[in-house]
């Protein structure tokens, strides 16, 4: 058990069917399989359990590494193809020669990448396999029509649209859809409570101009089982459509913030509602887990409301679109009433943090090497020194947190916002009984 919780390394972001299914070895499972035989030999099949090829010349190498040592095959349960690009016939015939060698493995994930017949046949005839993964139904574009006509008993779209043609129909074979995107979903009636969506995980629905109802809810998530989560994404950024008459799980939160006179301050752009795992089929209770929003009030006024409304909220973004500054000290405090918090996703908020220990580290000297030429892109890399500094505090004093993701951006010259530009942003991951801060950001810059 202890070998299984070092061996993988989070993937964040770590929505979606491809990223559970696919881990990515950690650092520490490396260094324990090279202490001895018997930690190589407990550890090698979690070392070659997710295996992602990108190229065709790597599934050719791959194959002849499996006839020379079969004892590999048998230690691969899931394999990615990354968006990768196959000539149709000898690409896929190259793949369907590897995965008879691949004994135990379990799901073929065609990321980015197209299927045939011939693969699709091939899984369909290998012992071990359950799950084909594609995109969408795009990526089901090479099989001949009708697919109702195919075995998909084995695919699953990770995510189909409801408008896409052929999406229904093609259930008659026992295609699955992990995530159905659902655009002007303000056109959905009572009516599509009744619907059937077989495996359904996720649904998203993109709002735009009109209010959303979900008096289709209740009935659909009694009749799909396996639906956990509903996401709304706002991509109009319009505050009025989130209402108590139109989306009920936001009720408390609408009506303390009205209260405050806070309404006006602030936009939601994402909510996540997830069905909690106690709850029966007949009456679900769906929970607020993760939210994100564009603020202009103080962040130390409307947070605590957020996590008093919202207590199973795990993952949190801000957007701080305002000049207020914050001693580090009293945010930690704030989100620290965010008891289930594993995820902050955070937009030019590290600027506005200040401490009285920041004095003590100027000038900030930069993580990486810039060459003095770049004068914009210096300022960034100073930036991104006095980021970790802040992220580190950040990190002991919240133990629940496991990611951050960042944007932060910045100005030659800060006081009228010209001479160039720079960029900060990627994700920030939090690991090991010392908290420490891993990762690399992306820095960009101008001149000006």
């Amino acid at each position: 058990m202890m070998i299984q919780d070092l061996a993988y390394a989070p993937v964040y972001p770590f929505n979606g069917l491809s990223s559970a299914r696919c881990k990515r070895v950690s650092s520490e499972l490396i260094t324990l399989s090279v202490l001895n035989r018997q930690f190589r030999r407990i550890s090698l099949p979690f070392l070659f359990a997710f295996v992602t090829l990108k190229h065709l010349e790597d599934v050719e190498k791959f194959l002849q590494m499996c006839l020379v040592n079969p004892t590999l095959g048998s230690t691969i349960r899931v394999i990615k193809l990354d968006e990768m690009h196959f000539s149709k016939k000898s690409g896929h015939d190259e793949l369907c020669r590897l995965l008879p060698h691949l004994t135990r493995l379990t799901c073929v994930d065609l990321q980015g990448s197209t299927s045939s017949v011939t693969l699709l046949n091939t899984v369909n005839q290998h012992p071990s396999i359950s799950t084909m993964i594609v995109d969408s139904l795009y990526g089901l574009d090479n099989l001949p029509p009708p697919l109702s006509s195919l075995n998909l008993s084995k695919v699953v779209v990770e995510c189909g649209r409801i408008s896409h043609p052929g999406l229904e129909t093609s259930y008659v074979r026992g295609l699955e859809v992990y995530r159905l995107v659902v655009f002007q979903p303000e056109s959905l009636k009572e009516e599509f409570g009744n619907s059937r969506f077989q495996g359904l995980h996720e649904i998203s629905l993109v709002m735009n101009r009109h209010p959303l109802f979900l008096e289709w809810l209740p009935r659909l998530a009694s009749s799909h089982p396996h639906l956990k989560k509903v996401i709304i994404a706002d991509i109009s950024n319009q505050k009025m459509k989130y209402t108590s008459d139109t989306i009920p799980f936001i009720l408390p939160f609408i009506q303390k913030s009205s209260q405050q006179g806070l309404d006006t301050t602030f936009s939601i752009t994402r909510l996540v509602i997830t069905r909690a795992l106690s709850c029966s089929l007949s009456t679900p209770e769906w929970r607020v887990t993760e939210l994100d929003m564009n603020v202009q009030s103080s962040l130390l006024v409307i947070l605590p409301l957020v996590a008093s409304c919202f207590p199973y909220i795990h993952t949190l973004g801000v957007g701080v679109y305002h000049k207020r500054r914050y001693n580090v000290d009293e945010l930690v405090a704030v989100l620290a009433s965010f008891r289930s918090l594993r995820v902050l996703k955070s937009v030019r908020l590290f600027k506005k943090l200040r401490s009285p220990d920041e004095q003590l580290h100027r000038p900030w000297k930069p993580l990486r090497h810039i060459d003095k030429i770049h004068r914009v892109r210096r300022l960034g890399a100073r930036a991104e020194a006095r980021l970790y500094w802040y992220m580190s505090l950040i990190s002991k004093a919240l133990p629940s947190l496991e990611a951050v993701y960042i944007e932060e951006e910045g100005y030659g010259d800060e006081k009228s916002c010209s001479h160039g530009d720079w960029s900060l942003q990627g994700w920030l991951s939090i690991g090991g009984a010392t908290r420490d801060v891993i990762g690399t950001l992306e820095l960009s810059g101008t001149s000006g």
